[in-house]
């Protein structure tokens, strides 16, 4: 099977996407550094799988301290790490372990510091997993890329998936921790403005809610995905936001939510519908992204907000994680990006 372009090229300020998708195809180019992430979802394990042997030069797999005991990631972890020992060449593994997931700038920099010299050259090539990645990690990755300089190209594999809805639905997520901006995209916000904040949602509208409880933005706006990774997922994501709908003001009379819409695995797309809300509300408000949804949506709203420089992209830090795995779906999409 082969790759095909679904979206893009879009550029902006520097910054390239273009969208692919298949069904079954493998990952045939050679990376300098290949990162990815322990999981306690089927799909995490995915790229490493489809990767060539000794296709990476380098790797890097970090594994978080809140997950290290569950039974799927016990499961998980030695697939891992076998699969990219097998796709990268001898001895050139490195694994960080036992990180807080909560502490993301700290951890960034330490990422980025065990990262070898020779793979931050003109053309050098990466490939950053979004399996098992949690959002602030990879949209943090791509601000602190942005700024450096030579800068890698990027492939960023999103293998979507589904999971088995349980009594609390498809939560992933449970509590508050707090709210962080994702860092090198916070933005630069005028104090003399209002805010206007764009919630990118997915199936937790108690989260959803909670994000707009203690921001208390003046102005709301709402993307779904649309098409979700499943046929059901547009629709399961309309129900379990209909009270923050409410709350917000863009749920009508006859129970239709006032909602922008972007496929669920498309960024490229996703970009372009805020870009279109940038343009409306620039000088008029300050605008800040919240990803609560897919990672396509997330790595959607972190291009629009490098390549504008003026958005901020909100993070609401969740107390626990919940523990699904996600098999992997019919679609694996890859991205290629230039920053």
């Amino acid at each position: 099977m082969e790759w095909e372009k679904i979206g893009g090229p879009l550029k902006l300020n520097g910054i390239q996407a273009t969208c692919f998708r298949s069904e079954g195809a493998g990952i045939e180019e050679h990376f300098e550094l290949g990162i990815f992430f322990g999981t306690f979802e089927e799909r995490g394990l995915v790229s490493s799988r489809l990767l060539q042997k000794r296709s990476c030069s380098n790797s890097m797999i970090v594994f978080f301290k809140e997950a290290k005991d569950e039974q799927l990631r016990k499961e998980y972890d030695d697939t891992l790490i076998h699969q990219v020992r097998d796709c990268t060449k001898p001895d050139k593994v490195i694994e960080i372990g036992d990180i807080e997931i909560r502490d993301v700038e700290e951890n960034l920099k330490a990422i980025l510091k065990q990262i070898p010299s020779v793979c931050f050259v003109s053309e050098a090539k990466w490939l950053i997993d979004l399996g098992g990645s949690p959002i602030p990690y990879f949209l943090g990755l791509l601000g602190y890329l942005r700024d450096m300089f030579p800068r890698p190209k990027l492939t960023i594999f999103n293998p979507t998936g589904y999971c088995v809805q349980a009594d609390g639905g498809y939560a992933f997520t449970s509590g508050f921790d707090r709210n962080i901006w994702v860092p090198r995209m916070w933005g630069y916000p005028d104090p003399a403005l209002p805010w206007t904040y764009v919630f990118l949602l997915g199936f937790e509208g108690a989260r959803s809610h909670d994000v707009l409880y203690r921001c208390e933005p003046q102005y709301m706006k709402a993307l779904i995905g649309a098409p979700g990774y499943q046929q059901d997922y547009e629709e399961e994501a309309i129900s379990r936001n209909k009270t923050f709908f409410r709350e917000c003001g863009l749920l009508s009379e006859d129970g239709v939510p006032n909602v922008l819409k972007a496929d669920a695995a498309n960024p490229v797309q996703t970009w372009a519908v805020l870009q279109d809300l940038v343009k409306k509300h620039r000088n008029k408000t300050n605008i800040c992204f919240v990803p609560l949804g897919s990672k396509g949506h997330a790595l959607g709203s972190g291009l629009c907000a490098l390549a504008n420089s003026i958005p901020a992209v909100l993070y609401h830090m969740p107390r626990t994680y919940v523990v699904r795995d996600v098999k992997r779906g019919k679609y694996l999409w890859k991205y290629d990006i230039d920053l």
